[in-house]
Order: C-alpha cells, then sequence, then structure tokens
C-alpha cells in the first residue's frame, strides 16, 4: 500500500511529496515503511533529502540492515550528495550495531579524506564500540583524539565510561567524577545510579554519600536498585549508619524513588535497631500508603521497641 501511495506521489511532485511522507513516517521509527518508500525513491530516481537520508541510515542501523544502508549510500553519493557530519555519525552507528570496526575506521578515514571535522558524536560512537567490546586500551586511545581534536566530553561521553569502568576501575570512576565537576557537567539519573553501585561494591561508603547528596542537589531520581545498594552499604558497616541511610530515605521520599518490600525491611530494621522510633514510623506509614504489608523480620524488629 506504501509503495502504491508513493508510486502515485512520484506522477505529481516527486521529490517534495515523498521527502515529506518519509520524514512524516521516519517520526514513528517504523522501518518497514521506512524501507519501503526509501526503496520506492531509488526506483523512481528521487533523491532523498540529507535530512531524511541520516534518518533512514540511522533507522537501518538500528535494525541491522547493513545492506540497505551501503546500497542508500552508494545512491546517494552518485547523486553527488554532500554527506555532512551528521550523516557520517549515523553510518558510523551502523557499523557500531553490526560490530565491524574495520568499516568503522574506513568511514574514519574516508571522513578525513573529505575534510568532514568529526564532532563529540563521532567520538561517543567510537567509545561506544568500544565499550562494547570491553576494550578500555581502545577508550583510552579515542578519548586521546578526542582531545587532540580539542573536543571536550558531554554528558553522554561520561556515561559511556562510567558504564564502562563500573567493575574494573575505582581509580578512574572517581577520575571520571573529578573530570565531570570539571567540566561542569552535572549528573543525570543513569550516571548518578552507576556511581553509587560501582562504589558501594567498593565498600567506598564516603563516596556513595556525596553522589546521593549531589543527586538530591540536583533533584534527580535515583534508580531503587541505586538506593538498595547504598542502604546494603551503611547497613553492612561495623556501625551501621543511621543518618546515611536516612539521608537515602529523605532523597526517595522528596524526589519520586518508590520503596518496595525489601527496603522498607531494612530501613525498620536499621531505625529499630537505633531506636529512632519515629523514623520506623515515618516508615510504617509510607508502607500503609503503598499498601506493603509487613514481614516476619519487620514484626522483629517491632518487637525490640519493647525489649
Amino acid at each position: 500500500m506504501i509503495q502504491e501511495m508513493a508510486a502515485d506521489a512520484c506522477l505529481v511532485s516527486p521529490e517534495g511529496v515523498l521527502n515529506s511522507v518519509l520524514a512524516d513516517v521516519g517520526k514513528h521509527h517504523c522501518m518497514q515503511t521506512v524501507s519501503a518508500l526509501v526503496q520506492t525513491m531509488i526506483n523512481a530516481q528521487v533523491p532523498l533529502t540529507v535530512k531524511n537520508f541520516t534518518m533512514a541510515i540511522h533507522e537501518y542501523g538500528k535494525t541491522g540492515q547493513v545492506r540497505s544502508a551501503e546500497r542508500l549510500w552508494e545512491v546517494e553519493k552518485r547523486r553527488g550528495m554532500v554527506f555532512p557530519v551528521g550523516a557520517y555519525n549515523a553510518f558510523l552507528g551502523v557499523y557500531r550495531h553490526a560490530g565491524d570496526l574495520q568499516k568503522m575506521l574506513q568511514l574514519r578515514t574516508e571522513m578525513a579524506d573529505a575534510g568532514i571535522a568529526p564532532d563529540v558524536t563521532t567520538f561517543n560512537t567510537l567509545l561506544r564500540y568500544a565499550a562494547d567490546m570491553h576494550d578500555h586500551a581502545m577508550i583510552e586511545s579515542v578519548l586521546s583524539d578526542m582531545d587532540a581534536a580539542e573536543i571536550l566530553p558531554n554528558a553522554f561521553s561520561m556515561r559511556i565510561m562510567v558504564e564502562a569502568y563500573r567493575d574494573s576501575d575505582l581509580q578512574k570512576l572517581r577520575a571520571i567524577r573529578a573530570q565531570m565537576k570539571l567540566l561542569e557537567i552535572p549528573l543525570n539519573e543513569r550516571i548518578a545510579a552507576v556511581f553509587i553501585e560501582a562504589f558501594a561494591r567498593a565498600k567506598e561508603a564516603g563516596d556513595v554519600r556525596s553522589v546521593v547528596r549531589e543527586a538530591s542537589a540536583l533533584g534527580l531520581t535515583l534508580a531503587l536498585d541505586a538506593c538498595h545498594s547504598a542502604i546494603d552499604l551503611y547497613s553492612a558497616a561495623p556501625e551501621v549508619d543511621t543518618d546515611a541511610a536516612h539521608e537515602v530515605w529523605t532523597h526517595m521520599q522528596k524526589h519520586g524513588t518508590k520503596a518496595d518490600a525489601p527496603m522498607f525491611d531494612k530501613l525498620i530494621t536499621i531505625y529499630s535497631a537505633a531506636k529512632a522510633w519515629d523514623k520506623v514510623q515515618d516508615v510504617r506509614s509510607h508502607m500503609k500508603g503503598s499498601a506493603v504489608l509487613p514481614s516476619i523480620k519487620i514484626f522483629r524488629a517491632l518487637i525490640s521497641k519493647y525489649d
């Protein structure tokens, strides 16, 4: 049906109509329809706009249609399209999804030969490939190239690096956090969660507390798993850090992280051990509002009030 409608459109005003339709279809990320329209335009020798071309290449990459992306690239190249950096970035993404480093490097060479300067998205795509491959040496090489090109990393660059080093290099995570502050790149919810979970695994309570406080100042909603990691760390310390745990609980209430039954268990256990009965009552009130039934562990903690 789409191809029939597109063919009819070619009889009226092919370039304008088809590009307009393709732009609308692209907004809905319907790859089957995008492919049908692109093929119709190729058959009718109707050139795509640069914006539509970039969108189509991007969609091909997400769905693993490497050959389709390459065909479209060659068609528009023969027609004389001048590819901007955004188009090259989209094509780099195609090869990143395919795990083809050789093709990515060839494309970077083609960019250089065409006099197209890379931007932060170019380097982020290479960083994502390196992170996917757990290739820390390549990550450092890409960062060195960014520095040489005088391109500063952005929040997405930081997210890629934080996730790449989360399980292996505590000092690197601290360096990334320091760099974010230096570049005035604020935490986002994903980066904050990764920092908290990584620092908690390393039993670095001070780092965890620092991230929680910064997230609170920014009004971020922390992932429940990250909150669990922080609470587990504080409760496992030689002396349970009730104040730090309370900061997490306060943050959860203020910024919309919904507690689950295990979280209520942990909080009541911590507060009851500290005989902070006002805080126990606060947690119980939230339990009732969340329709969470108390566990045996909670009953035992509450009984201790009367010991």
